[in-house]
């Protein structure tokens, strides 16, 4: 399964990759986003080159009426995601990071390909995101049954992306 969103933003490359860095916005974005309880952070760095966040927090999951009993045991109600972010930063034009999403107990890893580069009056993140699967049959029909979901999710991250920028940009120092 694979998915894939343009996303374009009325701030440059720099304003955004700083959003996209910025601690309290792992933690809002997993916390009012996703409604994610018990939010932790596993391990940070951040350097001039490079950043990594590994993030924890539980998230419920409502799944439909019809969802088959037999994979009920791989999505629970409420279930652990464990997120890593790293960002290449060398590059001063495009910004180059990598997400993966595991969550213990399902047999689905979902891992995301981001671009960041800078368009006429702002920028665009790309986003691709693709899913492993450990049990073949079982992994596609979750993912299949996910992949909705991180459709909603990615348009409801850009939503907040977009506020998140507009309520920041005087405290991050952030111009238009």
């Amino acid at each position: 399964m694979h998915l894939q969103e343009n996303e374009y933003y009325q701030y440059d490359l720099n304003t955004v990759i700083d959003m996209l860095l910025d601690d309290d916005y792992h933690r809002q974005k997993a916390t009012k986003i996703r409604g994610g309880r018990n939010y932790q952070v596993l391990s940070h760095k951040k350097n001039p080159d490079f950043y990594h966040i590994k993030i924890q927090y539980d998230e419920y999951v409502q799944l439909p009426d019809n969802f088959p009993k037999r994979y009920k045991k791989y999505v629970k109600a409420s279930n652990t995601y464990i997120t890593t972010v790293e960002w290449q930063l060398k590059d001063k034009h495009v910004k180059t990071g990598n997400v993966t999403i595991e969550i213990p107990g399902m047999p689905v890893t979902v891992y995301g390909v981001l671009n960041l580069k800078n368009c006429e009056g702002g920028c665009e993140r790309q986003i691709e995101i693709n899913f492993r699967y450990k049990l073949p049959i079982i992994g596609k029909f979750i993912s299949n049954f996910f992949s909705g979901l991180i459709s909603q999710s990615l348009l409801a991250e850009y939503e907040f992306n977009r506020v998140f920028l507009e309520k920041n940009a005087f405290s991050l120092n952030i111009e238009r």
